[in-house]
C-alpha cells in the first residue's frame, strides 16, 4: 500500500523532534499509531529508515536519502492545502446569480448595498438578461439561482414570488394620450408603440396572452430586442413603449411620463427561482433569503 502524506509527515516529525514519543504527542496520535505509519513507509521503501540499535533517533542511509525529498513534499503539500483553503473561502463567499436586466440595473444594486452592511465579504457574479435567459441559466446550472419571471418554462423550477410588476405606457408629454391618468389597452390602437420582440421577451408573451384572453387586438409599430433600445426610442420621441414598472428608472429623459395601463391590468410575477432538490451554497442561500424578505422594503 502506498504511504499517505500523513505517513511522510510522521517520518519528518520524528526526525525534527528526535523522538518518537514527542512526535506522537505533536501529531496527536498514539505511539503505536505512529509506529504503524513508519512501518508502512518502511515496507513501501523496502528498507528501515531508523537505526533501532541506538538509544537516540538515528537515520539509516535510506532514511537520510528520503528526508530531503520528504521535507520538500510536506512543504509543497502544506502550501497546496493553504491554497485550497483560500479557494474554498472565496467560493463560500461567492454568490453567482442570473437576474432580469430591469432588476439588475436598479433594484439589485440597492439590495447588494443593503446586504453588504452585514456581510461585507460576500462577492457577486451576476448574469443579467431577459426572463427567458434567466430561466435557462438556472435550469442549465450556470448559476445557483435567479431573479426572473414566472412563465411556463419555469414551472419545473422552485419559485418564490417577491413582487407583482404591472405594465405602464412610457411616453413623452407631446403624446396624444399623455394627459390621461390611466390608459386602456385598446386606446393604444393607432399609436406608435414600441415592443420587445416576442421571440426573446417573456414580458411580450405575458402581454400577448393576456390581451388575447380579453379580446384586445393591437398592432405594434416597432420591435426591439433590448430594454436599452426600447427606452432610447422613447427618450428620442420615436414612439411610446409598454414597459414593466421596474424598468421605469432606466429612462434618461426626465420628461418621459409613465401611465398605468388598465382594462385589463396586466402584471408579471417576479420570482426567485432555483432548481428543485438542489441545495444552495451557504452564501447563496443567505442572499436568496435576504431578497425574499427585503425586496419590497429595500425598493420602497
Amino acid at each position: 500500500m502506498k504511504p499517505s502524506i500523513e505517513d511522510i509527515r510522521a517520518f519528518v516529525s520524528i526526525v525534527a523532534l528526535e523522538s518518537f514519543h514527542e512526535a506522537s504527542e505533536n501529531l496527536f496520535i498514539t505511539p503505536s499509531a505512529l509506529s504503524r505509519r513508519i512501518s508502512k513507509l518502511e515496507e513501501y521503501v523496502g528498507a528501515p529508515l531508523f537505526d533501532r540499535t541506538t538509544q537516540k533517533v538515528s537515520l539509516t542511509h535510506v532514511g537520510r536519502e528520503l528526508l530531503e525529498n520528504s521535507r520538500a513534499l510536506i512543504n509543497d503539500f502544506d502550501r497546496f492545502d493553504e491554497r485550497l483553503l483560500r479557494i474554498a473561502s472565496q467560493k463560500e463567499s461567492l454568490v453567482e446569480i442570473a437576474c432580469l436586466t430591469t432588476i439588475a440595473g436598479n433594484a439589485l444594486p440597492k439590495l447588494v448595498v443593503s446586504y453588504r452592511q452585514k456581510k461585507p465579504d460576500v462577492r457577486f457574479l451576476v448574469h443579467d438578461g431577459n426572463g427567458m435567459e434567466v430561466t435557462e441559466k438556472v435550469r442549465d446550472r450556470t448559476v445557483e439561482f435567479g431573479v426572473g419571471i414566472k412563465t411556463t418554462e419555469a414551472k419545473e423550477l422552485e419559485l418564490d414570488p417577491i413582487c407583482e410588476d404591472r405594465f405602464y405606457l412610457a411616453c413623452r408629454p407631446e403624446h396624444p394620450l399623455s394627459k390621461m391618468k390611466k390608459i386602456r389597452w385598446k386606446d393604444l390602437a393607432g399609436h406608435a408603440v414600441i415592443m420587445l420582440g416576442s421571440a426573446t421577451s417573456a414580458n411580450r408573451r405575458i402581454i400577448d396572452e393576456q390581451l388575447n384572453r380579453h379580446d384586445v387586438a393591437l398592432v405594434w409599430s416597432d420591435e426591439v430586442q433590448s430594454l436599452s433600445t426600447q427606452t432610447g426610442f422613447v427618450d428620442q420621441g420615436i414612439g411610446s413603449a409598454v414597459v414593466p414598472g421596474l424598468s421605469l428608472p432606466f429612462f434618461h429623459n426626465p420628461e418621459v411620463l409613465k401611465i398605468p395601463l388598465i382594462e385589463p391590468v396586466i402584471a408579471r410575477e417576479v420570482v426567485l427561482m432555483k432548481r428543485k432538490r438542489a441545495p444552495l451554497s451557504p452564501a447563496a442561500e443567505d442572499f436568496y433569503d435576504y431578497i425574499q424578505r427585503s425586496f419590497i422594503e429595500v425598493l420602497s
